[in-house]
């Protein structure tokens, strides 16, 4: 890696969507720069020139390294260097929460597909095979 330059700058450079996003991730910075807590209602107004949606500023807090702070129920989009430690106590809360609900999902998915190859098995008369 040369000096200076971190692994998420190397791998933009192949890769022109994640260009844009990182463009975008710096708009979004400047933005919110100094003006706390804005909505997505609110930002998908005063950025007009960047055709924001909803789902695209998920997209870009995502990207932003946590420089862009929400979870879900929050009051909008703010920048972490401009949070209270409350408020990211709040965050992490929320997205460790959210995440032991996606796991949760994921183990109920993992067991029941996991169940249907074996009843597939069984019934192709075909005996599962051990490790």
């Amino acid at each position: 890696m040369e000096p200076g330059h971190t692994q998420l700058e190397m791998r933009l450079r192949a890769d022109p969507k994640a260009i844009k996003l990182a463009a975008d991730v710096q708009r979004l910075i400047t933005i919110l720069r100094g003006r706390g807590w804005c909505t997505a209602k609110q930002l998908v107004q005063i950025a007009a020139g960047m055709n924001l949606t909803e789902r695209r500023l998920r997209q870009i807090a995502a990207a932003s390294d946590a420089a862009i702070v929400s979870w879900p129920g929050s009051p909008g989009y703010t920048l972490f260097d401009e949070t209270t430690e409350a408020d990211i106590d709040h965050a992490i809360k929320a997205h460790g929460s959210q995440v032991e609900e996606m796991q949760t999902r994921l183990t109920a998915i993992l067991r029941r597909h996991h169940s249907r190859r074996l009843v597939g098995a069984l019934t192709d008369n075909n005996p599962v095979q051990g490790p």
